[in-house]
């Protein structure tokens, strides 16, 4: 099994604890409990990079790469596609930067407050197995296991989120 923390970074001793419980516990009927904390963020980044050098507008919670995401693991279970149309939220800052805007709150772009930072509209199930993929295909590098073993071996990917 592999813990894949995909939250922003804001748990990783949790998970990493967890995963060393779980491996102690386990290890010995040949059940092994791997923790790739780094996958997160270098997947989240290099996502972001792509879809801005590919035309997609900036955003992040709730934006592109998480409805991107939900589309394609659950679709209409998870994600309110009538609103699609609809789902422009709070500006995204920018790459490397976080927060909502300048100090001097009457410089800040007005602020919609529907959960949504950036712009939602052109998430797809496509771009959703995009990002997926990449998070485990990182964390395959990050764990040492590969994807052969993933599908032949039994291997659990478990992403962990608050």
């Amino acid at each position: 099994m592999i813990l894949i923390e995909d939250h922003g970074g804001g748990q990783p001793n949790v998970y990493r604890d967890v995963a060393k419980k779980l491996e102690d516990k386990y290890a010995p009927q040949g059940i092994h409990v791997y923790c790739c904390d780094e996958v997160y963020a270098k997947a989240q980044n290099d996502f972001t990079n792509w879809l801005e050098s590919h035309g997609y507008p900036r955003s992040s919670h709730a934006g592109i790469p998480d409805t991107s995401e939900m589309l394609y693991l659950g679709g209409d279970t998870r994600v309110r596609k009538g609103l699609l149309k609809t789902a422009v939220g709070d500006p995204a800052p920018l790459h490397g930067q976080v927060g909502c805007g300048p100090a001097d709150a009457n410089a800040a772009p007005p602020r919609v407050n529907n959960g949504i930072t950036g712009d939602a509209r052109r998430s797809s199930a496509a771009l959703g197995k995009m990002a997926f993929d990449m998070k485990v295909d990182y964390g395959e590098a990050d764990s040492g296991i590969s994807r052969c073993d993933l599908e032949t071996d039994g291997v659990a990917v478990v992403i962990c989120s608050e």
